[in-house]
């Protein structure tokens, strides 16, 4: 069985605790979609559409795992999270400039749901930037993959160019012939 490059643990641990914190991410959004209709009495369009994207959060942090060694599958997982992150974003601020919400949840409640949904948004663009920088590392190490392909397929002596042939190099260092007298080598800086 060949062994897949992967990238780095390092940043690969980042991605994995980032991704165990979307789940939490994904469960809290739908957790304060069921809590707003809980508290005004009243399901509402906005409140089913984040415990739908609470829901799809989730799901899409529970795929992340499959995306250890595959980079088309990460760069899809970005770009999906990347858009969730956008929709949530874009929902978040209509809470923020819709005046009635604070009249119907009251001020602090709408002010809580608020701040938690940019928490959110800044948790899954976080997730996005580790993702990324995972993916750097796993496209390192495909490179390096193929590069120590590149040298098991070469035979023979690995000479620099700057080094010259081997047999050149080995006429400068001619061994010492023993002397006649002791039986040692003669040194560089014996006078005859």
């Amino acid at each position: 069985m060949e062994s897949r490059p992967s990238g780095n643990y390092c940043t690969f641990s980042m991605f994995l605790l980032c991704n165990l914190a979307l789940l939490g991410v994904g469960i809290a959004v739908a957790t304060l979609a069921i809590y707003i209709c809980a508290d005004q009495d009243d399901f509402s369009w906005y409140d089913g559409l984040f415990a739908l994207l609470g829901f799809v959060i989730v799901l899409t942090a529970i795929a992340s795992i499959k995306t250890k060694d595959s980079l088309k599958w990460l760069f899809v997982y970005m770009l999906f999270l990347l858009i969730l992150t956008a929709i949530v974003g874009g929902l978040t601020l209509g809470l923020i400039f819709w005046h009635d919400f604070e009249i119907k949840i009251g001020y602090e409640n709408a002010w809580g749901v608020r701040g938690s949904y940019i928490g959110s948004c800044a948790a899954m663009l976080f997730c996005v930037v580790v993702g990324f920088f995972y993916r750097k590392s796993l496209i390192n190490a495909v490179e390096r993959k193929s590069e120590e392909v590149n040298f098991t397929d070469i035979k023979g002596p690995l000479v620099s160019p700057r080094a010259g042939k081997p047999e050149t190099i080995s006429k400068g260092f001619q061994q010492q012939k023993p002397s006649k007298k002791s039986g040692k080598p003669e040194s560089l800086f014996e006078m005859k």
